[in-house]
């Protein structure tokens, strides 16, 4: 019966679990990571990839998790079960839109919606609609 039972307790080791990312880039900072483990993995975060600063970042029987509001860097994530890592590291490097383009988008922006108000607003004489 032990050996039966072995295999359904033998601890995962590394590369045993599957982790992705949606991207490896991210200009937004909201990404999905997608994993296949057992109930017990943690996911865990760090900003260094030999993981030294690794925190939980979620622990439960889900198995994706959605990442927002991260500002610009490098993200470092694994599976772990134990404090054993189980799955390969995944890296999703976050870097947002500069400060010019945005700008520059939301001018592009207000100048098509001047020019729209003005063109609705004015009607010009004897135009489409006119009695006559």
């Amino acid at each position: 019966m032990g050996l039966l039972l072995s295999p359904l307790v033998a601890p995962l080791s590394a590369g045993a679990a599957e982790l992705s990312a949606s991207t490896a880039h991210s200009t937004d900072g909201v990404y999905q990571l997608r994993w296949s483990a057992s109930e017990d993995a943690a996911l865990e975060e760090a900003s260094e990839p030999g993981f030294a600063d690794a925190r939980t970042l979620y622990e439960g029987p889900d198995r994706a998790r959605l990442v927002s509001g991260r500002p610009d860097g490098t993200y470092h994530y694994r599976l772990t079960r134990r404090g054993d890592a189980v799955s390969d590291a995944v890296a999703v490097e976050v870097a947002h839109h500069d400060l010019a383009r945005a700008l520059l988008t939301f001018a592009v922006g207000a100048f098509v919606f001047g020019a729209t108000t003005v063109l609705v607003l004015s009607k010009p004489e004897g135009g489409a609609g006119a009695d006559g």
